[in-house]
């Protein structure tokens, strides 16, 4: 398993959302990762991928506006959970 930081260049090249999936325009055109450092969530959600704690990884995807289950979905499964 690797924690999020050793799997930013796959996720920044993977994830892409749509302006659709953002409840506000704050995190509009950013990735994954720039919406965790953006929302100071990047050692917490590190945490939640080495403890394998879907809700806890769920509910800061969330907090940074990434709330379709389908792309929640994705996220999860490319971290290998």
């Amino acid at each position: 398993m690797h924690t999020l930081r050793e799997i930013m260049y796959i996720q920044d090249k993977t994830y892409s959302f749509k302006a659709d999936d953002c409840m506000t325009e704050k995190y509009k055109g950013m990735t994954v990762n720039e919406r965790l450092y953006l929302g100071g969530f990047m050692d917490q959600f590190d945490g939640f991928v080495r403890t394998k704690n879907i809700d806890g990884i769920k509910n800061i995807l969330a907090k940074v506006e990434i709330t379709d289950e389908s792309s929640v979905r994705s996220i999860i499964e490319g971290l290998g959970l």
